[in-house]
């Protein structure tokens, strides 16, 4: 296992926490502008400099403490508490816009916008934070195979049919319709469900189009791969920021391979098994075993567990008068 201090999160995270900080000053300082009446003038003026400000402040924290990516990676929802602070700026600026003293003032669409760049970029903060935990935790792969569903991801589709459950409930409460849900829950749905053609191939529409999202200049538009360690399945999307995240093996309860795929079942069962198109993988009977080993207990860390107990049979051995007892013993 890596030590944390060895892993480098890249310009990618120095870039985030620079942007999230910045948007997050931005955001801030314009609502209380706002709110203590300052013209619009002088908020255009001071805010470029806010950002700019916190922006290399934050990149240069970033750059000078990298151990801070692996431990705000170890957190439980690293995303989820970045975005936070994002959403209760963009609370904010709603509570102010529908309130007497200010209204709906032109001078609070800056602080909006810092609200949207922050949720952003705390996204992509947590994303890189949890990518470098991973990496802290896992050597190379002993192996590793495409990731391709072999059915449904029951988890896309929830999301999606979530987001057509919340836009409905805006359009009856507030009698607004959310577009941008309706977008969101049409592409979670197209990517949850999979497309057959006449051949039998399986298409899955990816979640960004864009080129530079994916690690490779010509993306195959795969979901990414399944990788094997010591300290767990690793699970790595082919999007960037990468977002890895670790399955330990005691929480697989059994592998099975089929004539269509290679199903991992999880330990806990609201938690859906983990099913991989078999024809993608090379060599699907090697991989099986290779992943029997590691759920049951063996592999590496049973021949490490072999060669602590023989190095101390060793050393026993050699202690004196480990001789003499076992000429008595053989007596």
């Amino acid at each position: 296992m890596s030590s944390s201090t060895a892993v480098d999160p890249g310009v990618e995270y120095q870039a985030a926490v620079g942007a999230y900080v910045g948007a997050l000053l931005t955001g801030v300082l314009g609502i209380a502008l706002v709110v203590g009446d300052v013209s619009g003038g002088t908020l255009l003026s001071l805010l470029p400099s806010v950002f700019t400000a916190g922006l290399l402040i934050g990149a240069i924290v970033a750059w000078s403490h990298p151990e801070t990516a692996v431990r705000l990676g170890s957190l439980r929802w690293p995303i989820t508490l970045c975005c936070l602070p994002a959403i209760a700026l963009g609370a904010a600026v709603w509570l102010l816009s529908r309130a007497e003293i200010v209204g709906t003032d032109w001078r609070l669409l800056p602080a909006a916008l810092a609200a949207i760049g922050a949720a952003l970029a705390g996204w992509i903060l947590g994303a890189s934070a949890r990518d470098s935990y991973v990496e802290s935790l896992v050597d190379e792969p002993v192996a590793s195979w495409t990731r391709e569903p072999s059915g449904p991801e029951y988890a896309m589709l929830g999301w999606g049919l979530a987001c057509f459950v919340a836009s409905t409930a805006s359009y009856l409460v507030l009698g607004k319709l959310s577009v941008m849900l309706v977008i969101a829950g049409c592409i979670l749905l197209v990517q949850g469900l999979p497309i057959e053609f006449g051949d039998g191939d399986t298409v899955r529409v990816p979640i960004s189009i864009i080129p530079f999202a994916y690690e490779t200049e010509t993306p195959d538009f795969s979901r990414g791969e399944f990788r094997v360690a010591d300290a767990g399945l690793v699970v790595a999307p082919s999007m960037q920021p990468a977002y890895k995240s670790r399955i330990p093996w005691d929480r697989i309860g059994d592998v099975r391979l089929t004539d269509d795929e290679l199903v991992l079942e999880r330990r806990r069962r609201w938690k859906p098994a983990i099913r991989c198109d078999r024809s993608v993988i090379d060599d699907p009977a090697a991989l099986e075993a290779t992943l029997q080993r590691y759920v049951h207990g063996a592999g590496d860390r049973v021949d490490s567990t072999d060669s602590v107990d023989s190095s101390r049979e060793s050393d026993e051995e050699s202690k004196p008068g480990a001789k003499r007892e076992r000429n008595r013993t053989g007596r």
